[in-house]
């Protein structure tokens, strides 16, 4: 039978209500009321509210004052969340504007709405300089405490507002033979760029710091008047940044090479025209996509500053050629410039002869790892590979005559550019004390110069520990010490 509630359940309905069918009076000489929604022809005669659910208890809640009211934020809290505020500008280098961003003053608010954002005139003025202040004074207990010799990187360059900075980084080997490193400064650079404005502001920088007597080795690009300022005004040991110098040798290689120096303009008009032509762009992903590449490429534009962006922009038009020549046919573009077969195979070739250069690049420009014992290990490797093109390779490949004379200008210039570094004893010493290297790369006469020199900074050492009372003992460790090397 059919109930005057179809929504209830028949058997939850019966659970629930108190009463049962054969409780109610069933008589078919009375009207029973009908709903709207849902007809029936039952005739019982229970009233509406016998089969429904009763009602549920709810815990009535006390609220508070506090559930109405934000509560106001502590001093220290706000100065936590200021700190993590900071770390956007410090370790993101995101823009002080941003704490004025609707969405982003939007979101602090969710997460926090008692605390207010700082001004950006905050930032830049009171919490940047304190937070300067602080780890200024950790980085300067550090430096107290485990430095002994350090080693200075410097560089000059120019932000997009024209104005010239230095930037000043420390490398040091700490008590535990961590290594550590610490940019100790990057200031605006008054005066003319000259080496005794130079040394002046380099000295005042490691003055600050207390280690100008403590340098060992300064670290720079090859311009001549920073390496005037380091070596005559301060007497400082210098050595060219060797990635710098790579950079000169390719440059000079290139400039050159007449014919190399023509493709690579061509190819950078051609660059430059899909880089422009949004059209074109979409045309070379099509191709591609044909071609069956799943991720389609962009081709890249040199930076005239460093050479590697020459060699990316080679290597990438090279491995979507297909793709790029299509494009320009489909096109039917003409102000372009003609590329030949020849042409695509000099630029192969010449991306070869550049690969050993931007790995050697790449790994130079490495952070977290000491270089100068790799450096003649690299130095030979650079000079094998180009070697190893100019005799022609074992496969039996035999290069284009432009290609060959490309090599041998990088080889010749290899050999007089880093003459300084192979033939230094600090660049030895380091190598040799390599354990994976030791003397197995260096020349008979040169290994019996390291082994003397080994010997005397040991001896140094001993003598600088303390002031040893027996000679015959120094005498002796110098012979042992002669012996095993």
């Amino acid at each position: 039978m059919k109930f005057k509630h179809p929504t209830i359940n028949i058997e939850q309905a019966q659970q629930q209500s108190a009463c049962t069918i054969t409780e109610c009076s069933v008589s078919s000489q009375q009207p029973v009321p009908i709903s709207e929604n849902a007809p029936s022809t039952s005739s019982s005669s229970c009233t509406n509210t016998e089969f429904l659910p009763p009602p549920t208890k709810q815990r009535k809640i006390q609220q508070s004052v506090s559930t109405y009211t934000v509560k106001k934020i502590t001093l220290k809290e706000k100065q936590r969340l200021n700190y993590y505020l900071m770390q956007l500008f410090i370790l993101d280098f995101q823009p002080f504007s941003i704490v004025e961003d609707v969405g982003f003053t939007q979101y602090s608010h969710a997460l926090n709405p008692s605390y207010t954002l700082p001004s950006r005139k905050y930032l830049s003025n009171t919490l940047l300089p304190t937070m300067y202040e602080q780890c200024r004074t950790e980085v300067q207990e550090v430096i107290n405490k485990e430095l002994e010799t350090i080693c200075i990187t410097t560089d000059n360059w120019t932000s997009a507002r024209n104005d010239s900075f230095m930037a000043v980084t420390g490398h040091f080997i700490n008590r535990n033979f961590d290594f550590e490193s610490i940019v100790l400064d990057c200031e605006v650079i008054s005066g003319p760029s000259n080496s005794e404005n130079t040394a002046c502001q380099l000295k005042s920088i490691t003055d600050s710091w207390g280690i100008s007597d403590k340098i060992n080795l300064a670290v720079s690009d090859n311009a001549a008047y920073i390496k005037k300022a380091i070596s005559q005004e301060l007497g400082w040991k210098h050595f060219g940044c060797v990635a710098h110098t790579i950079n000169l040798i390719v440059q000079e290689a290139t400039e050159k090479s007449v014919p190399i120096k023509s493709v690579i303009e061509r190819v950078k008009l051609i660059v430059a025209y899909f880089k422009r032509s949004t059209k074109a762009a979409q045309k070379l992903d099509e191709f591609q996509k044909q071609n069956g590449a799943t991720q389609p490429k962009r081709l890249l534009q040199e930076v005239p500053t460093r050479w590697n962006s020459t060699y990316y922009m080679l290597e990438r038009i090279i491995e979507i050629q297909d793709a790029v020549k299509s494009s320009i046919a489909i096109l039917g573009v003409t102000s372009l410039p003609n590329i030949t077969p020849e042409d695509w195979l000099l630029c192969n070739e010449t991306c070869k002869a550049l690969k050993c250069f931007e790995e050697a690049s790449n790994y130079l420009s490495g952070e977290k790892y000491l270089t100068a014992s790799q450096l003649l290990i690299i130095i030979k490797g650079i000079k094998r590979v180009l070697g190893d093109i100019l005799t022609s390779d074992s496969s039996g490949y035999h290069y284009l005559p432009i290609t060959y004379d490309f090599v041998r200008a990088l080889l010749d210039l290899t050999h007089s550019r880093f003459e300084n570094i192979e033939n230094s004893n600090t660049i030895g010493v380091a190598t040799f004390l390599d354990p994976r290297f030791k003397l197995q790369f260096f020349t008979s006469a040169k290994q019996a110069t390291l082994r003397e020199s080994m010997i005397k900074l040991v001896a140094q050492e001993i003598n600088r520990e303390g002031p040893c009372e027996n000679i015959e003992l120094v005498q002796k460790y110098n012979r042992n010490q002669r012996h095993a090397l």
